[in-house]
């Protein structure tokens, strides 16, 4: 298993350390707004709809930057109890195309997925102590992204693999969570 995550890196780091490599850094930009989109957890076979906000920070062409985000799905409430999830991540990508305006962004990083589910105090019904996890794992993205002005729009996928713990991997139980989200947002 371990072998396989470490393989899986490998191309990244590779396409990482070329652009660096060959790149010298000119200017610093801020990018900054917000995205929406769906998380999945194949597993589950759950589509929540999510929201959140970035930060980028890096070279003016994206041959490096970094990207701290969030995204939280709204609170559900069924049956007597309340539950939400969310999700942190901090990303260090390049940007794959040469195009100035426009490109391909990939990159590699990590993360944590948390949530809560809780008895609704508006039932009677419902039992219980509010139970919250948060599981850490690693990050990926990929994403289209189109500068216009100072206008930054983008369309991507990311997806975290959470740590299993011994008890997990012996049954087979993974945590993949999917998020494809379109973002907009300004840059300076």
């Amino acid at each position: 298993m371990r072998i396989l995550r470490a393989g899986f890196l490998i191309p990244f780091m590779l396409l990482f350390l070329g652009s660096v490599i060959s790149k010298s850094l000119f200017s610093i930009t801020f990018h900054i707004g917000t995205h929406s989109g769906v998380m999945t957890q194949p597993s589950s076979n759950y589509y929540h709809a999510v929201y959140g906000g970035y930060f980028d920070l890096g070279s003016d062409d994206r041959w490096i930057f970094s990207r701290i985000s969030y995204v939280e799905r709204p609170k559900y409430s069924a049956s007597g109890y309340i539950d939400q999830d969310y999700a942190s991540s901090v990303v260090i990508g390049t940007k794959v195309t040469k195009a100035k305006t426009h490109g391909l962004l990939a990159g590699i990083g990590g993360g944590i997925v948390g949530g809560y589910i809780k008895p609704d105090p508006n039932y009677s019904d419902a039992t219980g102590e509010k139970r919250s996890y948060k599981l850490p794992g690693l990050v990926t993205m990929i994403e289209y992204t189109l500068d216009w002005n100072h206008i930054d729009l983008g369309f991507g996928h990311q997806t975290f693999i959470g740590h299993a713990e011994s008890e997990q991997l012996k049954a087979y139980v993974a945590w993949p969570y999917n998020f494809i989200l379109i973002r907009i947002g300004a840059h300076l």
